[in-house]
C-alpha cells in the first residue's frame, strides 16, 4: 500500500490455478449458475485523536447468481 497526499494505491495479488479455473467454468456454462466468494483483510488509518493504531477490517462477501 503506498499513501501520497491523498490518495492511496492498493496493490492485489491473486493466485489461482486455470486448470481449477476450467473446470469450474464449464461447470458454470452447463449449470446455468454459479456462487462466488471473495475474502481479504485491510487496515484503515484514522485521524490520531480517533484511533492511533490502524483499524484492522477482514471481510468476506459472497453470493450466487444465474445465467439466463
Amino acid at each position: 500500500m503506498d499513501h501520497q497526499s491523498d490518495q492511496t494505491l492498493v496493490t492485489i495479488t491473486n493466485e489461482f490455478s486455470s486448470k481449477k479455473l476450467s473446470k469450474k467454468v464449464k461447470a458454470l456454462f452447463n449449470e446455468r449458475k454459479g456462487s462466488f466468494t471473495v475474502q481479504g483483510k485491510a487496515s484503515i488509518k484514522l485521524p490520531d485523536e480517533i484511533r492511533k493504531d490502524p483499524l484492522p477490517l477482514d471481510f468476506t462477501e459472497g453470493g450466487t447468481f444465474t445465467i439466463k
